[in-house]
């Protein structure tokens, strides 16, 4: 794999050194709990949880080979059981937060010590992969997280092949009860202002990103874009 940066192994977790403390080090736990809980995700988001793995399940299966990239990739929460389970190419998963990505990484070798699975320390907006060096890539829950999503999306395009896949979900607005619920989230700190469906695949204007289909389904957006 080609590398911007050198990076430093971690007791089986790569990092780039010098990169802050993750925000959710602290209560990722309780945040893991609260988006796996299904009442929650109907009543919030008028979704379920299988949803999100399914959609991953796609992103995994939309080509056979290349290196796939989960960033930032969370404590795994719908992806570990489909990871763990993966025996074609090698899935990367990346996160800022050192914790997180210990936490997702027991859960995956628990179920499949043997698992083609890679653990990156590093930032979503500065990732370490060199130019076109990535097949697909999944992100899901961040687009909502950051005010300006636009440079991440310019470093998605960036480590992307030609011609490779990117999958995104989205939370959004257009829901009333979601929209609440994000309002609430905004104001505790955890999310950027609550965006549309439009707001959001607008952000896709101007990059090396072309949106291939988008869906939403209750209060969440599910996009596949291609590279250009």
């Amino acid at each position: 794999m080609d590398l911007r940066y050198t990076l430093v192994n971690n007791d089986g977790i790569l990092e780039v050194q010098g990169l802050p403390r993750g925000r959710y080090d602290l209560f990722f736990r309780l945040y893991d709990l609260l988006v796996s809980n299904q009442l929650y995700n109907k009543i919030a988001w008028g979704n379920r949880k299988e949803n999100y793995t399914a959609f991953a399940q796609r992103a995994l299966q939309s080509d056979k080979e290349g290196y796939f990239l989960d960033v930032p990739c969370g404590p795994a929460t719908f992806t570990h059981r489909l990871y763990a389970q993966n025996q074609n190419r090698l899935v990367i998963l990346s996160d800022i937060s050192l914790q997180v990505l210990r936490f997702a990484q027991r859960r995956i070798y628990r179920r499949n010590p043997q698992a083609k699975a890679m653990f990156i320390r590093s930032d979503a907006l500065n990732l370490p992969f060199a130019d076109l060096s990535i097949q697909t890539v999944l992100s899901q829950g961040f687009l909502h997280i950051i005010e300006d999503p636009r440079p991440f999306l310019q470093e998605v395009a960036r480590v992307l092949k030609p011609s490779g896949m990117a999958f995104f979900t989205s939370l959004v607005n257009d829901r009333p009860i979601s929209g609440l619920v994000m309002k609430i989230l905004h104001a505790m700190g955890h999310i950027a202002t609550p965006r549309s469906t439009q707001e959001i695949l607008d952000f896709f204007t101007g990059t090396e990103l072309k949106i291939i289909s988008h869906e939403r389904t209750g209060g969440m957006l599910y996009i596949i874009a291609r590279k250009r």
